[in-house]
């Protein structure tokens, strides 16, 4: 039964292969002028500016939005608000223990090891320790994702529909050539500022990655807050190398390890690739999410029958030559 909705699978099947920095397609008005106007119009997908945090949650509960397990995202509201208000806070610690298995406390919750995002300056008074935020670290983030659970509006419900179904999902396999069973989920989210996944290609059970910004202005064309498509810099290569032949999963690694091809800033664009050990891509958002938040479409088809492999014990950093 053809939908109103199937173009979207002819646009994928026709889309030619952009070969730079990896293999992907990136389809520009994607969905036509008068579908994005009523998926952007709707109110479930973007709302009035918000007066403050609170007000932003709020608005999201309201829509039926819930807080996800994301990679690069905190699943702890309250701390991750926190942190965002509070460049610096305090935090108790028992000095006693080897630094690996220190549990400290901070904002009121219970952590075990102290995350790289922290930078401690201990004092041994009442076995306090006094840890700063910093910015700027080689891999890390605190932002957060919602995705929208559910649409009232019946046009956001059969687009999303659409986007889970046989139709678009085998229209993604016959593109690029994927033979194994997978499963589909494509979904709307929303990631607040400071949501940061420094650059991956994505682990090895991913069979397809898609995104489609669909903000509520070309305003956010101009933020940074957009997806960058990376590659290794020259003295870096060889890490390509390893993931393809190694029995270890692929990690995040550090910005400067990298430099960025292109970044993915046009509204109503979709772009889509197969995992590889070539598909770097990044984001690292720093904007106010009270006027509007990144929007997008986002989707993976993942293998049914392939396990992801295991981590290095110490991350990007058992990558580096001595």
């Amino acid at each position: 039964m053809t939908s109103e909705f199937s173009y979207l699978a002819e646009k994928i099947l026709n889309a030619p292969t952009i070969k730079e920095p990896f293999d992907h397609i990136q389809i520009d008005n994607f969905l036509t002028d008068d579908h994005f106007e009523k998926l952007i119009a709707d109110d479930c997908v973007h709302f009035r500016e918000c007066k403050d945090n609170d007000d932003l949650i709020h608005r999201l509960w309201e829509r039926k939005y819930e807080l996800i397990s994301f990679p690069g995202c905190k699943t702890d509201l309250k701390e991750y608000l926190y942190r965002l208000e509070n460049e610096e806070w305090t935090t108790k610690v028992n000095l006693k223990m080897p630094h690996n298995g220190i549990t400290w406390r901070g904002v009121g919750y219970d952590y075990n090891g102290i995350p790289e995002y922290l930078n401690p300056l201990v004092s041994t008074d009442n076995n306090f320790m006094k840890v700063i935020y910093r910015k700027n670290v080689p891999v890390d983030s605190f932002g957060v994702t919602f995705r929208a659970a559910g649409s009232e509006t019946r046009f956001v419900f059969d687009l999303i529909r659409y986007l889970n179904g046989d139709e678009f999902h085998s229209a993604m396999k016959k593109r690029f050539g994927l033979t194994e069973k997978t499963n589909i989920l494509t979904a709307i989210q929303k990631n607040l500022t400071r949501y940061q996944i420094s650059p991956h290609p994505d682990t090895t059970n991913k069979a397809m990655t898609y995104l489609m910004n669909i903000n509520k202005t070309d305003e956010a064309s101009e933020l940074p807050m957009h997806t960058h498509l990376l590659k290794f810099k020259k003295e870096y290569e060889y890490v390509y190398d390893v993931w393809e032949n190694g029995d270890h999963e692929r990690e995040w690694v550090p910005w400067d390890w990298c430099e960025t091809v292109k970044t993915h800033t046009q509204n109503n664009s979709i772009i889509m690739f197969p995992p590889t050990s070539r598909t770097l891509h990044a984001v690292n958002l720093d904007y106010s999410h009270l006027k509007f938040q990144r929007t997008q479409i986002y989707g993976n088809l993942m293998y049914r029958n392939k396990e992801q492999k295991p981590f290095r014990k110490n991350k990007y950093k058992d990558l580096i030559k001595s």
